[in-house]
C-alpha cells in the first residue's frame, strides 16, 4: 500500500507538470551569436542609395591640380580641393596621386593650360571630364570641361581673405556651386529619338558605353573658340583709308597740301619669345612681346606750274618697332602694361621743285590696357602715349608729340586672325634751322587679316 501510495503521487505531480507546460521563466531564449569560422569573413550590409543630388555615376572626371610658376603643384590647395570633389563624386574621380604622377611624369605642369596639354593627361587617366583648379592670390577658381577641347560649361570663384588659407569649408563651397552650374555636363543624357525604333542592347555589351559616349560627344560640338591657347606669333596683313591733317606756316619751300583720304597699306608682326620656353609659356612673363609694324599711303604728288601739271613719286610711310609687356589681372579682368618703341615717319618727294619735306624719329611710351572678351577669341586692345622727339630737324625748339591706337582682334579658329583698328600719330615742332612751324596729324583705319600661330 505504500508502495502504491508514492507512485500515484509522483505521477500525479508528474502529469500535473505535464499539463501545467514547463516554467521557462528566467531562462534566454534570443538565438546564439555564432562566431564566424576561422578563416571566413563577414560580408557587410549593402550600404544606403546615395542621395538624389549625389554625383557619384558618370563618365570619369580628372581634377587638374593647381599650378605655380616653374610648373610646381600647389599641393596644399590641391589636396584640400580633390578631398572637397571627392566627397561629391566619390569613385569616379581620378586619385590625386594618380593626377600628379601623371603631370610629373609627362612634364605637363606649365602646359595645363593647353588644349595638347589636356587631351594628354585625359588620355593617361581614361578621364572624359576634366576640372580646372586654380588657386591665385586672393581666391579659389574651378573651371568644369565636358572634354580636353571643350569650352567651358561651368565656372565657380570664391574669395579667400587676405593671408589665410583654403579651408575645407570654402573648397566644398565651391564645389557645390561648380556642380550645380556643371550639373548637365557631369550627369550627360542623352537625347532620345522619338522617330527610330528601339533597338535592345545586350548585356554585358559595349554598345552601352558607345551611348554615352555618343551622348557625351553630341555635346561638345560647340565651337572651340574660347579654348584657343595664346599666340606664339601674330601677322596680319591689311588696307584702309589713310588721312592727314597738316599745316605750315612756309612758303618757300613749298608746303604741300594732302589729299582729303589716301589708301593705306599695313603690316604687323608680334612675337612672344617666351612662349616658345616650356617652363615659361605659362608662366607671368608670357605676355611679353616684340612688335614690328610698317605703314605706307599709295600717293604722288601733283605740281601745278605755269598752268601747267606733272606728277612725281612721293615716299610716304611710318615703321616702327616696339617691345611690351602686359600682365593679366584675372581670366576675364583686363591685361595691363607698358610698351616703348622706335618709329620713322616720313614724306619725301621726287619733284624738281622746292618742296618740304618731313622725317620725324621719335621714341614711343605707350600705356596698354586689354581686355579679354571671348578669352583669346575676341578681345580690345587701347593704348597711347607720349613720343619723344630726336630728330636733328627739331633739335633746340619747342616740340609736342604723341601717339594712340585701338584694336579690336578675333579669332574665329585657331590659326585665322582678323582685326580692326587705326593708329593715330601727333607732331607738333619747329624745323632748324629754317625755323618752319608745322603740326602734322597722320590716322591709318584699316582691316587685316593673318595667322596666329
Amino acid at each position: 500500500m505504500r508502495t502504491r501510495l508514492v507512485l500515484s503521487i509522483v505521477l500525479g505531480l508528474g502529469g500535473q507538470a505535464l499539463a501545467q507546460g514547463p516554467d521557462f521563466e528566467g531562462l534566454d531564449l534570443s538565438t546564439p551569436t555564432k562566431k564566424p569560422a576561422k578563416g571566413l569573413v563577414e560580408v557587410p550590409a549593402p550600404p544606403l542609395p546615395p542621395p538624389p543630388d549625389d554625383f557619384a555615376e558618370g563618365p570619369p572626371v580628372a581634377a587638374l591640380p593647381p599650378v605655380r610658376q616653374g610648373g610646381r603643384i600647389d599641393q596644399d590647395a590641391y589636396r584640400t580641393l580633390h578631398a572637397a570633389l571627392k566627397e561629391r563624386l566619390d569613385a569616379r574621380l581620378v586619385s590625386s596621386e594618380l593626377t600628379v604622377k601623371a603631370v610629373e611624369t609627362e612634364k605637363l605642369g606649365q602646359k595645363l593650360g593647353t588644349i595638347a596639354a589636356r587631351e594628354r593627361l585625359a588620355e593617361v587617366l581614361k578621364a572624359q571630364v576634366l576640372v580646372v583648379l586654380d588657386a591665385p592670390a586672393g581666391k579659389v577658381e574651378a573651371r568644369l570641361l565636358a572634354s580636353p577641347a571643350a569650352p567651358t560649361s561651368a565656372e565657380a570663384s570664391l574669395p579667400i581673405a587676405r593671408g589665410k588659407k583654403l579651408t575645407q569649408e570654402v573648397a566644398r563651397q565651391l564645389v557645390d556651386e561648380l556642380l550645380k552650374k556643371g550639373e548637365s555636363t557631369l550627369r550627360p543624357t542623352p537625347a532620345v529619338d522619338l522617330t527610330a525604333p528601339s533597338t535592345p542592347v545586350a548585356e554585358g555589351s559595349d554598345d552601352s558605353e558607345n551611348v554615352a559616349a555618343q551622348a557625351v560627344g553630341h555635346r561638345q560640338e560647340p565651337a572651340r573658340s574660347s579654348s584657343l591657347e595664346a599666340p606664339r606669333i601674330l601677322v596680319v596683313v591689311g588696307a584702309g583709308p589713310g588721312f592727314r591733317s597738316f599745316t605750315a606756316t612756309s612758303l618757300n619751300p613749298v608746303a604741300p597740301q594732302s589729299p582729303p583720304v589716301m589708301t593705306a597699306l599695313g603690316v604687323t608682326l608680334e612675337v612672344f619669345p617666351l612662349r616658345f620656353v616650356p617652363s615659361l609659356a605659362q608662366g607671368p612673363l608670357n605676355d611679353l612681346w616684340v612688335e614690328g609694324f610698317y605703314r605706307r599711303n599709295l600717293v604722288q604728288a601733283t605740281v601745278d606750274s605755269a598752268g601747267a601739271s606733272r606728277t612725281c613719286a612721293v615716299a610716304d610711310d611710318e615703321v616702327l618697332g616696339r617691345i611690351g609687356y602686359r600682365y593679366a589681372l584675372g581670366a576675364s579682368l583686363p591685361r595691363l602694361g607698358i610698351g616703348a618703341g622706335v618709329a620713322w615717319e616720313r614724306t619725301a618727294f621726287t619733284c624738281d621743285v622746292s618742296t618740304l619735306n618731313t622725317g620725324y624719329g621719335s621714341t614711343e611710351l605707350h600705356l596698354k590696357a586689354l581686355q579679354p572678351i571671348l578669352r583669346e577669341a575676341l578681345t580690345i586692345e587701347l593704348s597711347g602715349g607720349p613720343r619723344l622727339l630726336f630728330s636733328t630737324r627739331a633739335a633746340g625748339r619747342d616740340t609736342l608729340a604723341f601717339s594712340g591706337e585701338l584694336w579690336l582682334t578675333g579669332r574665329p579658329m585657331s590659326y585665322l586672325t582678323v582685326r580692326a583698328g587705326a593708329r593715330v600719330t601727333g607732331t607738333k615742332l619747329t624745323t632748324w634751322p629754317d625755323g618752319i612751324a608745322l603740326y602734322d596729324v597722320r590716322t591709318f583705319v584699316g582691316v587685316e587679316v593673318g595667322a596666329a600661330l
